[in-house]
Formats: structure tokens, C-alpha cells, sequence
């Protein structure tokens, strides 16, 4: 799902100053201790993530952004890391920046919705769900939001539909 890599020696446009430079050191930190590290794949930050390692991967996106700002990819997984943390309004943020790179990637804008739902803005949450079925017809997660949604709100037969037309398409 993540993908790329940064690495000791490779240039990174710094689109604060307008000009490239070149990565000198990277640092994985371990509560208060650095280790010199070659590399830093996205991959392995979105495992600490799920592992729950929430402050190695803090630290570990915040040194990313820091060498690549317009980072969407480390956006959505410090997004992930806010929500874990429940620091919605946060997550939000960071998610609006991301998404303002890449506004038709369904993994931003689901993750968006999430926030939004769990910040209690579940009018703005349940239109972006709509919206991550608009740029992925077949996202389980969203749908299945979605229509437990409509559910709550006895709309019954429009739930039913939803989740025929995803089980009608996947067969």
C-alpha cells in the first residue's frame, strides 16, 4: 500500500527554499536514543504503525516531512498516527494538506473521512465516505460506512442497494 524510500545521499527538493539538496544523515530514533540508518522506507514506518509503535513512527515521519514536505504518502501515515492518538483536528490538517496533492487518491480521502467522523463532523464524514465510493466503487470499508450510515438513519433500502451493487459487482 506504501511505497517508496528515502535514502542517505539522495537528493530531495526542499520546496521551502526552492532548491534540492542532498540527504547527509538520517536518524531512526528509540525513545531517546539515534541510530544512523542507510534508508527509511515508507513501508517500514506504515509496520511500526500498525505495530503501534506510535512515537518510533512519529519521529520517523516528522524527520521524513522534514527532508520532503510534499510527502503525500508520509502525510497520510502521520494522518493514521494523529487518528490512533485521537488528535482528530490534527489529523485533519495534515490530511487537507495531503489531499491537496493528490485530491483523487481514495486511501487520503477515506482516511479524511475517518477523521471527520471521529471529530463528530459526521455530515462532512459521511459525504467524503460518499466520496472515496466515487473514486473507488469498490472500497469495503467506505461502503460498508456508508451503509451502516443509511442504516442508522432508517434509510433501509438504499443500504440494501449499496451493498448488492458492491456484491453484484465483485462477482
Amino acid at each position: 500500500i506504501y511505497s517508496g524510500q528515502m535514502k542517505k545521499g539522495d537528493q530531495l527538493m526542499n520546496s521551502t527554499k526552492g532548491k534540492k539538496e542532498r540527504i547527509g544523515r538520517m536518524v531512526m530514533m528509540h525513545a531517546n536514543k539515534q541510530e544512523e540508518i542507510a534508508e527509511c522506507p515508507l513501508a517500514e514506518v506504515a509496520q511500526a504503525l500498525a505495530a503501534g509503535k506510535l512515537d518510533e513512527v512519529g519521529n520517523s515521519l516528522e524527520e521524513l516531512l522534514r527532508n520532503d514536505p510534499q510527502n503525500a504518502d508520509a502525510m497520510l501515515l502521520k494522518g493514521e498516527l494523529l487518528i490512533q492518538r485521537k488528535e482528530y483536528p490534527a489529523a485533519i490538517q495534515v490530511l487537507r494538506q495531503a489531499m491537496m496533492l493528490r485530491a483523487s487518491d481514495p486511501r487520503l480521502t477515506y482516511a479524511m473521512a475517518r477523521a471527520q467522523l471521529l471529530d463528530g463532523k459526521s455530515l462532512e464524514g459521511r459525504q467524503r465516505m460518499e466520496e472515496v465510493l466515487q473514486l473507488d466503487s469498490e472500497h469495503p470499508l467506505a461502503a460498508m460506512a456508508v451503509a451502516e450510515d443509511l442504516r442508522s438513519r432508517e434509510k433501509y433500502a438504499e443500504a440494501v442497494r449499496l451493498l448488492r451493487r458492491l456484491t453484484d459487482e465483485d462477482h
